[in-house]
């Protein structure tokens, strides 16, 4: 990971997320063609990488807790697709409430 960050590598580090973010939408089906394909790939992205620094601090037996914590991210990330769906006023509250929750864990990771 140190050596993705490097400023050399970080192009081909973002277009291998990319590329790998794009073959999991597509294989899971995800075929749409409008706004939602680029909100599910960037929500996918955030997603992985946020994991992939979780797993380096999990000592939990069997990675368990970070498990958990993706099992976390994609119930708030549908509960974000869910808020979008619906009358933004109405989802304002739950659009919000995972935002918060996310951004919160991003930040005791780093």
């Amino acid at each position: 990971m140190a050596i993705q960050t490097m400023p050399n590598n970080v192009p081909n580090c973002l277009a291998t997320l990319l590329s790998l973010v794009d073959d999991i939408c597509y294989h899971s089906g995800d075929r749409s063609v409008d706004f939602n394909w680029y909100v599910r790939r960037v929500g996918l992205a955030g997603i992985y990488k946020t994991a992939e620094l979780f797993y380096l601090t999990d000592n939990s037996q069997g990675n368990t807790a970070t498990r958990n914590f993706v099992a976390s991210r994609i119930r708030d990330a549908q509960l974000v697709q869910t808020a979008l769906n619906m009358n933004p006023v109405a989802a304002a509250p739950q659009t919000l409430t995972a935002a918060f929750v996310t951004v919160s864990i991003e930040s005791r990771i780093t």
